[in-house]
């Protein structure tokens, strides 16, 4: 929830001002009107209210809408924007999820001041100024913004208008219409021409204060108020792990149907309301334990709305029902007073307190509360610690339309994570942060250097509430949390440099690239060194656990424990030896695709580089452990042979180019692999590679010998093929889970055709890498994500995104001797701000503080051209 009243911007605020009893009525301001101008010639005119500040202000550009725009649209379109996001904010609801959704927004509304304030400075009337001064559009604008699709209307019934558009919320959430509802409720007097009316009318009080229940009462203070509610059911709101202030248990509607006249009260009217509102049984016996009144502060209304809540409710009680109003502290906000009401309500049942209504120092002889065991609250009263509490509002609308809204406490349960919490990773939290500038994200970094975290379960809790709870937007940041300082650091170093590039330990900054696609990407061997998976090992579960799932499937097939080479206890041998060199790279890739996918990137096609492959195809569910792990450890084994034999270049040639290279070698040297545009890998027999090298220096060609002394994807594959053809033969693929592209076909794969046959065209032929780039690239992937202990692929991925129209992220996982859980964590930070949401590890919890998003109101006004005034327009005959 949230709302702007007279003397509270913020809902923080505004319980202050309750609990210290403050009246926050002044003078109307000079920018408003001149309230010392004669505005009607037979009557004073209140020159008093409950105003908010910053009416003439709005975020233009957060909202998506022109200055010119916004100018001419009616400050209640615009701050029920304002006050409906910070609503959801408030709720733990990112907006962007709302998208397309059945969630509907009811807006009470009256007045349109606006408008009237425009014609009087000569305005022209424009198609933003009609569509921006219509009523209906208060709401519509709202559900626009939102994108929902939901129904969507301004509601008007007078006085009552925000406690029917509640009502009406109910009633479609209850019937399954809508899954939720933003209602709200605005009123701005922006314009005498009201006030005039309500003078003749006779309902103002002369000394501009509403004395509800007092012997003084003589007439209500005009207020404005505007604020917004986000409902949805309730067990929909556990479900979700909501942020929850309040449960309805009933609403009802009703009106007077006749009487005295169509303004005058009825007390039939009223008693009617408050028996269906508690008699029906939607509501505990006993309840309410309080009664926020409409209490305008009438002396025909107050004693008729007392007495009908004392005839109803307050029978057969053992202590007085205690009654109050908030319209003695901020006035009668009109269209928007019943949500006032609740709000007051709510925070009540949050602290647990009752807080006083002023102005009643002597009570209306009129009412007998003794007789009817009514109290008013004229001190703060505690309500009682524990148990269920029931709250209830009344609103009356001056045309008989009345509504009463039954409020119970939330349950009693611990709202903490909701789904999200997944594997132990063992990995650092990452504070998502992102605006829509940088300078609005350099002031959300200085919004939580004074929230950073004692421990490390809060900062999770915090991570969790800005990932889950917030929207996110282009302008990017992302801090690890490895300590309480690291973090208070990075956030300051943020705030103070938002727009150059600020530079602290654990902090990434940029821009996101809009999300298609997500592919992850195996290579083969070039990116292992020594002790690699070894940090890892120790301090992450999930990583620990994939790595002995590994060794297990390996044992039956190896003479050697991959867990004495995460374990340290193996020497350095494996390096050297390809057979157990590939089965630990497995490994380690395994773990670290496990490590992103617990942190919510799944991918949407997995491609693999030569024996990267295997990897891959595990990860897509065509190779269960016990088959990777089988053809891991028997194809290396029997590749082994040629160990010594052969050696591999890589040179910065396109793929013509190598071949001409080749001119010559043909017989002795293959193109091994077309990673890129300019980049190339030829193999073959040792001293030939050797010879094509020097050749290749002398021409000033760029070219460097691989670390392998075997040569893959060439014909000293060829005598192997028989025996790898037997010693295969068990794999068993299975249908993919998860889309592969092929770099040995340059196709996606469904599976069962990755058999024994294909492992071996797997080592024989050319890495097509390239052209399978280029195919996710064109089937819209736009992030890639390289998986491995340092990076192999990732320069030939960004080299083949040059030149595309859209824009793709290359991101990858770990460096050489940079391989711990902060490493891994900082990796998921550059996916945030290259636009992924890697959450899956934080908690969603909606109870960490988080600061709302930074808007920046700047001023939206028509231009102040001399004016005349209530009498200029007609207001020289009594109403």
């Amino acid at each position: 929830m949230a709302g702007k009243f007279p003397g509270a911007p913020d809902l923080d605020s505004f319980w202050t001002l309750l609990m210290n009893g403050v009246d926050a009525i002044r003078p109307v301001p000079a920018d408003r009107w001149d309230s010392t101008a004669q505005l009607d010639p037979e009557k004073e005119i209140q020159a008093v209210g409950g105003f908010i500040d910053g009416v003439d202000r709005f975020d233009a550009q957060f909202f998506g809408i022109s200055p010119r725009e916004a100018e001419a649209i009616d400050p209640q379109q615009r701050l029920m924007l304002e006050v409906g996001w910070r609503a959801i904010e408030d709720a733990g609801q990112r907006a962007d999820a709302l998208a397309g959704t059945r969630t509907g927004v009811y807006v009470g509304a009256s007045w349109h001041d606006y408008e009237l304030l425009r014609r009087d400075r000569e305005a022209r009337p424009t198609p933003h100024s009609l569509v921006g001064n219509a009523l209906d559009v208060i709401a519509a604008r709202l559900s626009y913004f939102l994108k929902v699709r939901g129904p969507s209307m301004t509601v008007e019934t007078g006085c009552s208008s925000s406690l029917v558009a509640l009502h009406l919320a109910c009633q479609a959430l209850r019937d399954g219409e809508i899954e939720a509802a933003v209602v709200g409720g605005t009123n701005l007097i922006l314009d005498p021409h009201v006030t005039v009316g309500l003078t003749h009318f006779g309902g103002l009080s002369p000394d501009g204060r509403c004395k509800t229940f007092s012997a003084a009462a003589n007439g209500f203070v005009r207020g404005e108020g505007v604020a917004a509610l986000y409902v949805k059911t309730l067990a929909r709101a556990l479900a979700d792990g909501d942020r929850i202030h309040g449960v309805i248990a009933n609403t009802v509607v009703n009106n007077d149907g006749g009487g005295e006249s169509l303004v005058t009260p009825s007390p039939a009217g009223q008693e009617d309301l408050l028996r269906r509102a508690y008699h029906t049984g939607a509501v505990p016996a006993g309840a309410p334990d309080y009664v926020e009144a409409h209490g305008t502060g009438t002396g025909r209304g107050d004693p008729i709305e007392a007495t009908a809540i004392g005839r109803v409710l307050g029978a057969d009680r053992d202590t007085p029902l205690l009654i109050g109003s908030v319209k003695t502290n901020i006035g009668h906000l009109e269209a928007s007073a019943g949500l006032a009401g609740l709000m007051k309500n709510l925070l009540a049942l949050r602290h647990r307190v009752l807080p006083p209504s002023l102005h009643s120092a002597e009570l209306n002889p009129a009412i007998p509360f003794d007789d009817i065991n009514v109290r008013v609250v004229r001190e703060p009263t505690p309500l009682p610690p524990t148990g269920p509490l029931c709250l209830g509002v009344n609103s009356f609308g001056w045309g008989g339309t009345n509504a009463h809204v039954v409020l119970m406490s939330p349950p009693e349960t611990e709202q903490t994570a909701a789904p999200g919490a997944g594997p132990v990773t063992g990995l650092p939290a990452v504070l998502p942060l992102s605006a829509k500038d940088t300078t609005a994200l350099g002031r959300r970094a200085a919004d939580l250097v004074p929230l950073v975290p004692a421990t490390a379960a809060e900062t999770a809790a915090q991570a969790g509430a800005l990932a889950w709870r917030r929207d996110h937007h282009p302008h990017r940041a992302a801090l690890v949390a490895t300590d309480g300082d690291t973090l208070r650091t990075g956030l300051a170093a943020l705030a103070e440099a938002p727009d150059g590039e600020p530079e602290a330990p654990g902090l990434i900054t940029g821009s996101a690239v809009p999300r298609g696609g997500t592919a992850f990407v195996f290579p083969g061997q070039g990116s292992q060194w020594t002790g690699m998976g070894t940090q890892l090992f120790q301090d992450s579960p999930l990583f620990a656990e994939v790595v002995t799932r590994c060794a297990d499937a390996l044992r039956p097939h190896t003479d050697w424990s991959l867990l004495d080479i995460f374990s340290g206890r193996a020497d350095d041998t494996w390096t050297q030896r390809i057979d157990m060199l590939q089965p630990t790279l497995w490994a380690v890739s395994l773990g670290l695709a496990e490590l992103w996918r617990a942190a919510g990137i799944e991918p949407d096609v997995v491609l693999g580089h030569s024996q990267g492959e295997i990897t891959a195809a595990t990860v897509a569910g065509i190779l269960s452990y016990e088959d990777a792990a089988l053809l891991m450890a028997r194809r290396s084994t029997i590749a082994r042979r040629t160990s010594g034999h052969g050696r591999m270049l890589a040179v910065d040639l396109d793929r013509d180019a190598a071949l001409a290279a080749l001119e010559g070698f043909e017989d002795s040297v293959s193109l091994a692999v077309h990673n890129g545009p300019n980049s190339c890998v030829l193999s073959g027999e040792k001293e030939a590679v050797l010879t094509l090298k020097e050749l290749l220096d002398a021409e000033g060609t760029y070219c460097r010998l691989v670390n392998v002394d075997y040569a893959s994807h060439s014909s000293q594959m060829d005598p192997l093929r028989e025996d790898l053809l037997a010693a295969l033969a068990p794999v068993r693929p299975r249908e993919a889970r998860i889309p592969l592209m092929s770099t040995v076909r340059r196709t996606r794969l469904a599976g069962p055709e990755m058999d024994a046959a294909y492992w071996v065209e797997n080592l024989r032929s050319p890495v097509q890498f390239a052209d399978a780039v280029q195919a996710v690239l064109d089937d819209g992937i736009t992030h890639v994500v390289e998986i491995s202990p340092h990076p192999v692929l990732a320069p030939a991925v960004e080299q083949l995104t040059v030149g595309r129209t859209a824009r793709t992220a290359v991101l990858t996982t770990m460096r050489r001797h940079h391989g711990g859980t902060a490493d891994v964590a900082t990796a998921l930070g550059r996916a945030y701000v290259a636009g992924l949401e890697p959450f899956g590890g934080l908690p969603r919890n909606a109870a960490a503080t988080v600061p709302g998003y930074p808007l920046r109101p700047e001023r939206h006004w028509t231009d102040d051209r001399p004016r005349g005034s209530g009498a200029a327009r007609g207001f020289d005959a009594p109403l």
